[in-house]
């Protein structure tokens, strides 16, 4: 439609609105006022409910990035004081629960390997939402050991409780990498 036509529709519209309201008529509206008020709230729900949903998302995946953060800092104070790092998240005395209505969170590493790394996983409960891997890494530099870590992002929607198990990260060249297939770094 061109503007013009658009323009000439509408005072048509508001001039229909006008005369009915001027004759006084206490009836209400008629059955097409009331299609049209439809139609349009249908309209705005269609456009809404997409954005809507996608926030919700966002929310979801939000909880899991704070939670992993937490754990990779409370690895790094835990290895800080005792030298390995831990498998148990209730042993780091952070105060977050394992099990959220979204997500299940788990640390893993291998045993032999704990003094040199460890994955913190949030584990999504739901289909439309990602899970995330918290890489925490201690490293050797020429003067001192630093503790390193990444979050990463997954790309399959499979890794969710119960789907697709997720991998532990890794060290290369003294840097963590994500878990590989499937996971890239988040930014």
């Amino acid at each position: 439609m061109n503007l013009r036509f658009r323009q000439l529709l509408i005072r048509q519209v508001l001039s229909h609105f006008n005369i009915k309201r001027e004759q006084g008529r206490s009836g209400g509206f008629t059955l097409i006022e009331l299609l049209v008020v439809i139609i349009i709230v249908g309209v705005l729900s269609a456009i809404a409910l997409p954005s809507f949903l996608n926030q919700t998302t966002k929310a979801r995946q939000a909880e899991a990035k704070s939670y992993i953060g937490a754990l990779n800092k409370g690895q790094h104070a835990y290895y800080s004081e005792k030298l390995i790092f831990t498998d148990n998240i209730n042993g780091l005395g952070i105060g977050l629960s394992a099990n959220t209505q979204n997500y299940l969170y788990i640390a893993e590493g291998n045993p032999a390997l704990l003094t040199t790394r460890i994955t913190n996983k949030a584990v999504s409960r739901k289909i439309a939402v990602k899970s995330y891997v918290g890489v925490v890494v201690m490293v050797n530099t020429t003067n001192e050991a630093v503790i390193k870590y990444m979050l990463c992002n997954s790309n399959n929607p499979n890794h969710i409780v119960g789907g697709t198990a997720i991998p532990n990260g890794d060290i290369v060249a003294n840097e963590p990498i994500c878990p590989t297939p499937g996971f890239s770094l988040e930014e």
